[in-house]
């Protein structure tokens, strides 16, 4: 019988390196789905910027229904990573800016628009679009 415990964020990571999909959807979907605790929103933040699971844009959905400061930094991680990483998803560039632009607008602290803000001035042209398309709906 399988726990009902978040798993560590040691063996969601150790899992997305076996390479295999099908066990690293499965414990993903046990973090996605676990109660909201300390470890699970460290271990969404780090899955937002983990390449090699398929999930990207699950956890910033879930990330943006908590809301929360911590999210920040990795927000800014996933956006200087670049997008090589997504291209699993198939979708452009400003596609992927919004999920995060929606993820700092529900935060929307002061740190949060601010980072809106600097990345309305992205040299990725679609990345700054959406940025500055939400920084003037939160403005």
């Amino acid at each position: 019988m399988q726990s009902d415990r978040i798993p560590t964020l040691a063996a969601v990571l150790q899992t997305i390196k076996s390479g295999d999909q099908d066990s690293t959807y499965d414990i993903i979907d046990r973090v996605l789905v676990s109660s909201n605790d300390a470890s699970k929103v460290d271990t969404l933040n780090k899955l937002l910027v983990t390449s090699g699971h398929h999930r990207h844009q699950e956890v910033a959905f879930e990330l943006q229904q908590l809301g929360l400061d911590s999210t920040i930094p990795y927000v800014k991680q996933a956006l200087d990573m670049g997008f090589d990483h997504l291209e699993y998803t198939a979708s452009e560039d400003g596609t992927i800016a919004k999920w995060y632009s929606h993820l700092l607008s529900s935060i929307g602290s002061k740190s949060a628009i601010e980072l809106i803000r600097e990345y309305s001035d992205s040299t990725n042209n679609e990345v700054a679009k959406e940025m500055l398309y939400r920084l003037k709906r939160i403005t």
